[in-house]
């Protein structure tokens, strides 16, 4: 998945996050990824696309790795922080020559199902890319920061120890205005009483069906 823009999606919008706020304190931000926009100032921090595949997970995943691990070979840093769902992301970081972080935004292979819409190649991939295997390979290597505690307790033991829990942070000022539901209900033709909206990816690991959209009768 690309991080780079549009930002309509919560771990782009989270990178993006972190990397403008480093750069008002005086750190030099690069954010690589998949894309196939090039390279792009945004608020200071550099953005360098990789044309390989679409915006899809799966698309152009091993030559994003390998295009990772080319450029952590021949470019310098003081630290790489890899930012993704899928531990096996975190693996090109073994040729980076500086401290190494990985954030990991959903649990491992296992706690989550796969989508039935998958072939079962997709589906073998999908496991072995979130895989205790894989995580306890780059944990040689790599520091893992969990977005939260349940992430962190679907970490293979050894690593689940040595990795921290830092919640995905919320910018206030941009979502504490109040929005006009009943002028939204009128857009949309919604006409329930109740209306729930659920932000995010139609996926097995969103949760979605957790939801209960109730009209009272």
């Amino acid at each position: 998945m690309s991080l780079g823009p549009p930002w309509v999606e919560g771990l782009r919008n989270s990178v993006k996050a972190i990397a403008t706020s480093l750069v008002k304190k005086g750190f030099e931000v690069s954010v690589v990824t998949k894309g196939s926009f090039g390279r792009v100032d945004v608020e200071g921090v550099e953005y360098f696309g990789l044309p390989l595949g679409d915006e899809s997970y799966s698309s152009g995943a091993f030559r994003v790795i390998g295009a990772l691990s080319n450029w952590l070979l021949r470019k310098r840093f003081d630290i790489v922080h890899g930012h993704a769902s899928f531990p096996i992301l975190s693996l090109p970081s073994f040729f980076a020559r500086s401290k190494r972080f990985f954030t990991l935004y959903s649990p491992l292979f296992g706690e989550v199902q796969v989508a039935t819409e998958y072939s079962s190649l997709q589906k073998t991939l999908f496991s072995v890319s979130k895989s205790a295997l894989v995580t306890r390979v780059s944990a040689f290597w790599t520091r893992y920061v969990c977005i939260s505690k349940r992430v962190r307790d679907t970490l293979p033991l050894g690593v689940r120890e040595r990795s921290a829990v830092i919640p995905v942070g919320v910018d206030y000022a941009r979502f504490s205005k109040r929005v006009p539901t009943e002028r939204l209900k009128e857009e949309l033709g919604l006409n329930f009483e109740y209306t729930v909206l659920f932000a995010g990816d139609v996926t097995p690991w969103k949760g979605g069906e957790d939801f209960l959209f109730l009209q009272k009768s």
